[in-house]
């Protein structure tokens, strides 16, 4: 247990696996040493619900406050301070444990390019080994997936490179448009997880405060990615924890909520692209922005017979 490592005096990244930021330990070493791993948990469940709740708070009205002035970029320096006395103490144990431990892992059995090996399995077209990796995720080992998992990166760099190219194409539209950069923000994260090699049922927490902006925006197409994302989080709780066992051991239902899931989150994404691509209008020439979808030009010229007349 991580608490109790560090109790003992341990330090996490270089004496121990630990794969979190070093704020994480904040709460996990809030609680006091509990009698069993059960009342732990339960405490600890309870500590993250309030941990979370604070957090969503400061984190809005500091973004709110330091948004227009020299306090954005300041932050970004204030979330690398906290790794600095781990760095000190042993920066190769940090890299290792955070970042080359996480980059060495194989396909997670509820990504996106674990599905067609799941759905062959239990069609009976090909066969997969379920691998629990000691301190880790659930992963699959296949014939090809050796080759598969090293192409996460370049996948998500595609998948970006679609969404701004799509993006650019609609900037003039979606500079007055805050419903529709919602959208390209949903697209954006959906891109990070359908491109990587691990899909945890947390990751779609990150989808959900768009999806709920998405859901309510005056546009009914920008409702269609928010919707699809909302129906993933319900397949999602339904894999986990009900069927993930049933998933583990390639079961039909296991497989298919997982997959189902995952099919939903593509389609959101693709979606989400759809919409941002036909929001495309062109640039008026002056310059201004059309009013009311109108395009501004020269007032026609008056025919002869409906000219004022003027003294010579």
């Amino acid at each position: 247990m991580v608490a109790d490592f560090v109790r003992h005096g341990w330090w996490p990244y270089v004496q121990f696996q630990f794969e979190y930021p070093p704020l994480a330990l904040v709460p996990i070493l809030a609680l006091p040493a509990a009698f069993s791993v059960a009342r732990y948990g339960a405490e600890l469940r309870a500590v993250m619900v309030v941990v979370f709740a604070a957090t969503a708070v400061v984190t809005t009205l500091a973004a709110a406050r330091i948004w227009p002035t020299l306090g954005r970029p300041l932050a970004a320096a204030g979330a690398i301070v906290p790794f600095v006395p781990f760095l000190i103490r042993g920066a190769g144990g940090v890299w290792t444990r955070l970042f080359a431990n996480q980059a060495g892992r194989g396909a997670g059995i509820e990504s996106l390019m674990a599905t067609p090996y799941l759905l062959a399995q239990v069609a009976g077209l090909g066969h997969v080994t379920v691998v629990q990796v000691p301190g880790g995720s659930t992963e699959l080992s296949a014939p090809g997936m050796a080759v598969l998992v090293t192409a996460p990166p370049l996948l998500v760099f595609v998948l970006l490179a679609i969404l701004y190219a799509v993006a650019w194409r609609a900037r003039h539209a979606l500079r007055d448009d805050a419903e529709g950069i919602v959208v390209v923000a949903l697209a954006a994260i959906l891109a990070f997880i359908c491109g990587n090699k691990l899909i945890s049922p947390q990751h779609v927490i990150w989808l959900l405060p768009l999806a709920a902006l998405g859901v309510v925006s005056t546009r009914a197409s920008y409702r269609v990615p928010a919707v699809l994302v909302l129906v993933a989080a319900v397949f999602t709780q339904a894999e986990y924890p009900f069927l993930y066992d049933n998933l583990v051991g390639l079961h039909v239902a296991g497989v298919l909520a997982v997959s189902i899931r995952n099919g939903l989150l593509v389609g959101a994404y693709v979606a989400a692209l759809v919409v941002v691509w036909r929001r495309r209008v062109a640039e008026p020439a002056s310059g201004r922005a059309p009013a009311f979808g109108i395009a501004i030009g020269p007032a026609p010229a008056q025919s002869p017979a409906t000219q004022p007349l003027t003294g010579s």
